[in-house]
């Protein structure tokens, strides 16, 4: 009998629909992430080197092959893999975790990841890129927050319903507004040694 399927690869099973159903990222946001990397502290422009954690189909990795000289990823589904290799072929593309890949350490000017942080988990979600980063390098998470606002006229409440159908419901949806969001992972890195300078860069982002 097989086992239970690891949720983080259970998005692996369709990666066509996957790529069709999955939106791409407001542009905003990696050119908050390369006006910081994309130059050495005298304000000259420099060579980067980025590692993407859980890129996917590439939503977020387009972004980053246009803007930085050399990317990796680290991708534990393995027909995401694949599917990257032969859609981003510019791409060092690594079939496994985020916590373990055999990359070299102190080599990347950034490591980012867009909404697939939530599954690095303990001591591995600041210290693993703390090991992978050169001086100076930044740990650039993009994270997909819901929030109260009448633009989604209700919409929350009203899918209620299709949670509670899959034992799932939020029986008390009190989303946070606009401007009160602070992530998790800017609360951990604020309380770490590890990393100095935390932002917060809020970019809205609505979906029909």
């Amino acid at each position: 009998m097989a086992g239970p399927v690891d949720p983080r690869t259970s998005f692996d099973i369709d990666p066509e629909r996957y790529a069709r159903a999955r939106p791409t990222y407001p542009a905003a946001h990696f050119d908050a992430i390369f006006d910081r990397i994309g130059f050495d502290r005298s304000g000259t422009a420099r060579s980067t080197s980025v590692i993407e954690v859980g890129p996917g189909t590439g939503q977020a990795t387009t972004e980053l092959v246009a803007r930085a000289d050399h990317v990796v990823v680290a991708e534990p589904g393995e027909n995401f893999a694949a599917r990257l290799r032969q859609t981003h072929p510019s791409v060092e593309v690594h079939h496994g975790d985020f916590e373990t890949v055999d990359v070299a350490l102190g080599s990347f000017d950034a490591v980012v990841c867009a909404t697939a942080y939530h599954w690095i988990k303990g001591d591995d979600r600041l210290g693993r890129p703390y090991e992978l980063l050169r001086r100076g390098g930044w740990l650039a998470i993009i994270d997909l927050v819901q929030v109260g606002d009448p633009v989604d006229r209700g919409y929350f409440e009203r899918v209620q319903p299709i949670y509670s159908a899959f034992g799932d419901e939020s029986h008390d949806w009190s989303p946070p507004t606009r401007g009160s969001v602070v992530p998790r992972i800017a609360s951990e890195a604020q309380a770490s040694p590890l990393f100095v300078d935390v932002e917060v860069i809020e970019v809205d982002w609505d979906q029909t």
